[in-house]
């Protein structure tokens, strides 16, 4: 039994089919939510969501979405990761490569989109 203050580990059992019952740690930032029946090298911890939406003439449109996940038993890459849904797909992201998507983003909307507002803004006052 633990003291005050000891906060004591969280376990989760998820039904795999090719494992049977698997029990693991759940690490404090995980939602808690598992898909059972699948593989055992499929359990995934996975983080809230983090969305960046986007104000446009027709509502709010989502441009992307990142959360913090981990795949424990994955034959590849067992470590915590940052999985970012860029279009249809979802792309795992280290710190360093996050911290490289951040900076072309930024360049992106700095040096291209930018530029595109300023002509606008332009073709915007011209008469026709």
């Amino acid at each position: 039994m633990a003291g005050p203050g000891v906060s004591v580990p969280q376990t989760v059992t998820v039904h795999t089919r090719d494992h049977g019952s698997v029990t693991i740690a759940e690490p404090a930032w995980c939602l808690g939510v598992h898909v059972a029946g699948g593989f055992r090298a499929d359990i995934e911890h996975a983080g809230e969501d983090v969305e960046l939406l986007v104000d446009t003439a027709r509502g709010q449109a989502r441009l992307l979405t990142a959360c913090v996940s981990e795949r424990p038993f994955s034959p590849t890459d067992t470590s915590v990761f940052v999985a970012v849904e860029l279009g249809c797909d979802w792309h795992p992201f280290s710190s360093e490569t996050l911290a490289d998507l951040v900076d072309q983003l930024v360049i992106h909307a700095l040096g291209t989109l930018r530029p595109l507002v300023r002509k606008l803004r332009a073709l915007e006052g011209e008469a026709p």
